[in-house]
């Protein structure tokens, strides 16, 4: 009856002691965003980041990264506490794996079609540059044939770039 007792009394140790961790992990977290978020802007980093033509603020987004690595700290410790760590780890890092596969694969979608496409297109060599084409209602001048793309310039003079996966599934008009 005692063991079973002090077994509870442990297990509700263990969960006090998580709380506590987790708790202390959050306001040590907003206290270094704070802090650092200050720290950059005395630095005046985002005026720099502005100088270099980029429309965003790094201090916050550094200061926000900092806090979420004290908060994932806090919840590694707070679940070594209560002894689950290696299976909310394993299932995390299942998670991130499985979208960073996701993330590439959507990535690359277009890109494995316009590479075949482009490979088909310089082997057979259809249209060289300076020819006049005709592509789904776009009419121009062909200014440049890459692996992935063509350069069109109409006669305007805007370039418009046509994936080689559409130029092999359309429809192409050809022009002396």
């Amino acid at each position: 009856m005692w063991e079973k007792v002090k077994a509870m009394e442990i297990q509700l140790n263990n969960i006090i002691g998580a709380i506590v961790v987790l708790l202390i992990g959050l306001i040590i977290g907003l206290i270094v965003k704070k802090l650092l978020r200050r720290i950059l802007h005395e630095i005046e980093l985002d005026k720099l980041v502005k100088r270099l033509g980029k429309n965003y603020s790094l201090e916050k987004k550094i200061s926000n990264l900092a806090a979420y690595l004290i908060y994932f700290f806090a919840l590694v410790w707070s679940l070594n506490q209560l002894g689950i760590t290696p299976i909310v780890l394993y299932i995390i890092g299942g998670a991130v794996l499985l979208l960073l596969v996701a993330t590439f694969l959507i990535g690359i979608k277009d890109f494995i079609p316009n590479l075949i496409a482009g490979i088909v297109i310089n082997r057979r060599d259809p249209w060289k540059k300076g020819k006049k084409i005709k592509v789904n209602g776009v009419e121009g001048t062909v200014e440049k044939i890459g692996w992935l793309e063509m350069e069109i310039k109409t006669k305007k003079g805007d370039k418009i770039y046509m994936p080689n996966s559409l130029l092999v599934k359309s429809k192409v008009l050809s022009k002396r």
